[in-house]
Parts: structure tokens; sequence; C-alpha cells
């Protein structure tokens, strides 16, 4: 445990979510009565609605290919589950409480920031889990937070007595290059030097609308941390998209990784090490999208199929991740005591 002061009270990991066991208790009657994975088919119901700016009518078709997934997996993602073990990670190292907040499933944000104003936690430190910046994966997130601080307001117009700051970007930081670099090396330990080398190796990243990627320093950040962790290994490397729509009346960012892999030198290596940089915990995009369909093309192809685990709860990353809370306490907190 680290024993600098710290001037906030208390940490919020602030994530996607995943349709766990139970009923969310947004809709009356549940949209996913009937469905054989219902959770799931509530969750990706509710996304899709809410891309469509608050549409009831979602692409069905669409629903219905990733619920799929989802039931393909026992109907439920590890996504919260391994969110919690970050977060008991990271509290167990600053010594201070560290809560988790999702958009999309229990435990909601405003769930999460009720019980947090109700223990009287003032002055706390959130943390978007997402290494790439883009309106949906950075921005937005902070709007859900305040619109849940307004919703939790809104009832007697009270005042909350809550300040929250969010760690700023650390795609480019050297604690998370490493533990990617990390993740790495565990994976192939028992390689060859020359195995490793020769091995094609692939950044993936969730593709996002090319409209969106022109807008934000998303697509710039992945090339970026990609680059650096190659750097440290000595490699050479090639970046994938992945888990983008298969009909979308709009571009998304590429190559996906299904057009990379046919592509590929088996007269170099019949090796490719795939690691899921733009993620930080091994949820459904990472266990279907990659472990299931990618494995199965590479695989048709000729290839071996490695897949890196995603940083998670590793020592490293959750080191760096308090390491960064204290460099960036003083700057964000010492003016609100």
């Amino acid at each position: 445990m680290m024993s600098n002061k710290l001037t906030f009270d208390s940490v919020l990991l602030i994530g996607f979510g995943g349709p766990t066991s139970g009923c969310c208790q947004r809709n009356n009657p549940c949209l996913g009565l009937g469905h054989e994975s219902p959770e799931a088919y509530c969750f990706v119901s509710e996304i899709l609605a809410r891309r469509m700016k608050g549409s009831s009518q979602p692409n069905r078709n669409r629903v219905d290919q990733v619920v799929a997934h989802y039931t393909e997996l026992g109907g439920f993602s590890p996504f919260n589950r391994l969110t919690s073990l970050q977060a008991s990670a990271l509290s167990s190292e600053i010594g201070l409480p560290v809560f988790t907040g999702m958009r999309n499933w229990k435990p909601f944000l405003s769930e999460t920031l009720s019980e947090m104003i109700e223990n009287g936690h003032k002055k706390v430190l959130g943390i978007i889990l997402s290494p790439f910046q883009c309106f949906t994966s950075w921005e937005e997130y902070q709007q859900d937070v305040d619109e849940a601080l307004g919703k939790l307001s809104a009832p007697n117009n009270r005042t909350l007595d809550i300040l929250i700051n969010y760690m700023s970007g650390w795609s480019s930081d050297y604690g998370y290059i490493s533990s990617v670099t990390e993740q790495i090396m565990a994976s192939c330990e028992h390689w060859s030097e020359n195995r490793l080398n020769s091995a094609h190796l692939i950044f993936t990243a969730h593709s996002i609308p090319e409209v969106a990627a022109k807008r934000s320093p998303y697509s710039k950040q992945f090339a970026k941390t990609s680059e650096l962790v190659a750097g440290q290994l000595g490699k050479k490397f090639y970046l994938a998209y992945q888990s983008s729509p298969d009909t979308s009346p709009i571009p998304w960012t590429g190559p996906d990784i299904s057009e990379l892999i046919p592509k590929l030198d088996r007269s170099i290596s019949t090796d490719i090490i795939v690691m899921p940089i733009g993620f930080v915990c091994d949820h459904v995009e990472v266990l279907y999208d990659l472990d299931q369909e990618a494995k199965d093309l590479a695989e048709d192809n000729g290839f071996h199929f490695k897949r890196v685990p995603t940083v998670g709860a590793s020592d490293m990353f959750i080191q760096f991740l308090a390491q960064k809370s204290y460099s960036e306490n003083e700057a964000y907190f010492v003016d609100a005591v």
C-alpha cells in the first residue's frame, strides 16, 4: 500500500458494463422476457436503442446477432466481475475505497454515486476504463456521470456535496505501455527467441465510425500506443480493428482483423500474436470476436493463434493506476481541500 497522503477520498471506476444474472429493472415488462438469454437481450437492445437516439426499434438482426455471441458464452459477460477485481486490487494498493459504476448495467452509475454520497465521499477520482478517446469512450462517460448526479439532485433540488475529477488520458503512459508489454512477454514465455521475433504481432481496438475517428484522437492514440509497445518488444506490428457491425449505413475504421489475417505471409511465420490493446479486461468482444471468430479464421488460414490477455487486474497495471492517481492528486484536488 502506498503511504503518500491523498486529498481525494475515493475512486470511481467508470465502465461500459455487461449483462449479469438478474433483471436490470429498467423496463416493465422486461425487454428480455421469453428470450433464451433475457439479460443479454435487454442489454443489447438498450445499447442499440441509445445509439439510435432513443428509438425503441433498434435493428433486430443486429440485436439477435450480438445476443447470440453472449448466449454462446453462457448468456452473461465477465466485464463487471473483472472490473470489480480491478477495483479491489486498486483499493488495496492506495488504501482507499474504490467503487465501480456502469453505463449499461448494474451497478449503474446513479446507484453507485448514490451510495458514495450516502457514505460521505466528497472528493472522487474518476477513472474511465478506456485507453483511447473518442466521444463514446470518453466524453460520453463524463456526461453519464453528470446525468446521474442530475437525477440524484432533482427530487428535492438539492445541492450534492461531491466533486468528481477525472484521471487524464493514459494511452501513452509508460506504465500502461509496460503493462501491455509484460502481458505479451508472459504469454509467449515458453517460445524461443526466434519464434517470438518472427511471429506476426497484431494490436486490436474496437472499431468506431470513421466520422468519429476524424473528430477524435482515438485512432492516433491506438497507433501510438501500439508503436510504443512494439518498440519495447523490438518487433514489427500490424493494426487491426474489431467488433464493427456487419452491416452499417456509415463506414467504420479498418482494416478489420478478419481482413488482415488472410493477408499475412505464412512464409515469414505461422504464428499470430493478437493483443487487444484497446480493452482493459477480457469481455465478450475479446472472448467471442477474437477467441472464437478470429482464431477460427487464423486456423483456417494455417496459422497458430495466440491471444494475449488484456491487462485486467495484473500487478503492473494496478500499480500504474495507483501511481498515476498519486501523480494527479495535487493538480486535481489541492485547490478543493
